[in-house]
């Protein structure tokens, strides 16, 4: 699991051990000896301690330093299932006018997703990889007051605008290169303990929090609890398919705008959303980021979930950002 100690990536440990633990028949990630092991590459330094490399159960953790260019060779690839790809500088925390910043966006997805399915193709023949791309595709321009314009589902030909729909088609091109299973899991915003919630939470916490310009642009979002079931038990668990490529909206079907989302959250954290963020202001202190991720809106259908029966845990944003808050 390349940029596993992220959110999505706690996500999906949590959700492996748990599921590994304690119902090991329900899923396809078996081995030899009935344990599993997660192998975490990261940029930093790795934890090698004997207590971090015990068994947890039937699983085991280890992290592994890399330079995103080269899989450890002490890595096995006959022993790989999987190759989950979570590498990604995150693209909502700062201004993009920064230095080298949209660069940096761009090297930071395509070079590790490039190493990871040259492994897999070679080293690593037999793991399918799991890259997570993001909603983001299908452009920034989706409101509720359009109504001419259909929701789009993973199959969709359109183009959509902004920086963040071309960093997102060149990063799935590359994700999707190669021999072998290959699964590109488009992520809505998750919420969860972290990511983009973490950020949001604390102004709202204080009483500060109201919506981003005229609240009409719709605000995708995920629960982190549906993040690691849809990975680990649809996607892993056998719906996926080994050896095939695919495209997952991972996004709920609960739509919501923002202002629908603020008041939400509001709710959640019992405090009143008051304070707007007009648009001039967030163009004046973000600049592109703010016109695309704050004040653009984004949405998609989760057509293949859909088809293929998944079961949502959180539909509904106030339910998901209730159990959120509590995490």
């Amino acid at each position: 699991m390349a940029g596993g100690k992220g959110l999505v990536g706690r996500l999906i440990e949590k959700r492996i051990k748990y599921l590994y633990n304690n119902a090991p028949t329900t899923t396809n990630m078996s081995t030899s000896n009935n344990k599993i092991k997660v192998i975490r590459l990261t940029r930093g330094d790795p934890i090698t301690s004997k207590e971090k490399e015990e068994d947890e159960g039937r699983v085991s953790v280890r992290d592994m330093k890399w330079d995103g260019l080269e899989v450890p060779k002490e890595i096995n690839g006959k022993d790989v299932h999987w190759v989950i790809n979570l590498c990604g500088e995150s693209i909502g925390v700062r201004p993009w006018s920064r230095s080298n910043f949209k660069s940096r966006v761009l090297s930071s997805r395509l070079n590790p997703t490039s190493t990871l399915t040259e492994w897999c193709s070679n080293e690593g023949q037999g793991a399918t990889l799991i890259t997570a791309g993001g909603v983001g595709v299908y452009g920034f321009n989706w409101r509720s007051d359009d109504d001419n314009k259909d929701i789009p589902k993973e199959s969709w030909e359109g183009k959509g605008d902004g920086f963040l729909a071309e960093v997102s088609r060149q990063w799935e091109k590359v994700a999707m290169e190669g021999k072998g299973g290959r699964i590109v899991v488009r992520l809505a915003p998750v919420l969860a303990n972290g990511g983009v919630l973490g950020r949001m939470i604390l102004p709202f916490k204080m009483g500060l929090g109201g919506r981003i310009g005229d609240g009409k642009q719709w605000f995708p979002w995920v629960s982190g609890e549906d993040v690691g079931r849809i990975v680990v038990d649809h996607i892993m668990g056998g719906k996926g398919g080994r050896g095939e490529k695919k495209i997952y909206n991972v996004i709920s079907p609960g739509r919501v705008t923002n202002e629908q989302f603020t008041k939400a959250l509001g709710s959640a954290v019992n405090r009143p959303t008051v304070v707007p963020m007009p648009g001039f202001v967030v163009k004046a202190a973000f600049g592109e980021m703010g016109e695309e991720v704050l004040l653009g809106g984004t949405t998609c259908e989760p057509g293949k979930l859909g088809e293929e029966g998944y079961e949502w845990v959180h539909e509904d944003v106030n339910t998901a950002l209730e159990w959120a808050v509590r995490e």
